[in-house]
């Protein structure tokens, strides 16, 4: 899957699907549109996943970023992207090595691509 040609929303659901599966695409959008809903399978309950923006709110991009041991890197005078990567190991020469990395202007955008990446299809690794 190419997650760099997405939209932010777009990506914004699949990692709404990873954290909370499936499920997500049986749930209804609230009429104010700030969060999915259910009812339950008989209908007598009232269930709410609030939606969140990944790729442009700190605040919820953070627990994902923390918990996944996602790193960010700042542009530098090389490059006027962001860096975020998933599984620095040290190899020969002591060098970094990050086996899944996105370059992108957003820097919580390439952070949930990687996290997309880390448990999604790999074909773009």
């Amino acid at each position: 899957m190419n997650y760099e040609q997405m939209s932010d929303e777009d990506i914004n659901t699949e990692v709404l699907r990873v954290l909370y599966g499936d499920v997500v695409d049986y749930w209804s959008l609230s009429n104010c549109g700030t969060y999915l809903y259910d009812c339950g399978p008989v209908g007598d309950a009232f269930y709410k996943i609030e939606l969140k923006d990944y790729c442009n709110n700190p605040a919820h991009a953070w627990s994902v970023i923390f918990e996944n041991n996602i790193s960010i890197l700042s542009p530098s005078n090389v490059t006027d992207e962001w860096f975020a990567g998933y599984g620095r190991e040290q190899i020969e020469y002591e060098a970094d090595f990050y086996p899944i990395e996105v370059w992108a202007e957003n820097p919580l955008r390439a952070a949930m691509i990687v996290f997309l990446m880390m448990n999604g299809d790999n074909d773009d690794l």
